[in-house]
């Protein structure tokens, strides 16, 4: 397993033999299980179910989202071409609302969003630090397992969003 996070915020990607298998057979964005669980409150999957996602697109997702909540604006995430959305919405003590909304609708209109839609409120420093931490874990799996796809475009996007991300991160800390 793939793992990435504190208490406060962690995801997992299962790294399991079909993972592997993808990963040998080129693939650099498998599709496989994945988790992501604030507290106790499971954002995505559940204690017992993990669903399945591109997990290197996702990864570059988030990591895309941190410029724009450094710089307090809201952020969305489309999660499977839009039968879900991961918002991102910054708070006025320097947190995130993260919100997994299942409509299209409720990513723009909160009113919308009903008690079934898992939502929590984290540090920007855990959410960024967790989602640096998971997309440099994923990119090293993935290139421990097939070194050869190392250059492919998902791979260096990775690579370049990490990068961003931890400039992000080490100004914002620097600031304090």
């Amino acid at each position: 397993m793939i793992r990435a996070g504190s208490s406060e915020f962690q995801i997992e990607i299962a790294d399991d033999d079909s993972f592997v298998e993808a990963v040998r057979e080129g693939t650099a964005d498998p599709y496989t299980g994945i988790r992501i669980v604030s507290g106790d409150r499971y954002l995505y999957g559940s204690e017992d179910r993990w669903p399945e996602n591109w997990v290197t697109h996702l990864t570059n997702s988030f990591l895309e989202t941190i410029p724009d909540l450094a710089d307090g604006e809201r952020t969305v995430v489309t999660n499977h071409n839009g039968p879900s959305y991961f918002v991102f919405e910054p708070t006025s003590d320097g947190a995130i609302h993260v919100t997994h909304v299942f409509s299209k609708e409720a990513v723009d209109d909160p009113d919308r969003r009903t008690d079934s839609m898992p939502a929590a409120t984290i540090t920007f420093s855990s959410f960024a630090s967790t989602i640096i931490d998971l997309g440099r874990a994923l990119h090293e799996r993935i290139v421990t397992i097939n070194v050869t796809i190392a250059s492919e475009d998902d791979l260096r996007r990775l690579a370049k969003n990490v990068d961003t991300a931890t400039s992000i991160l080490d100004e914002q800390h620097n600031d304090f």
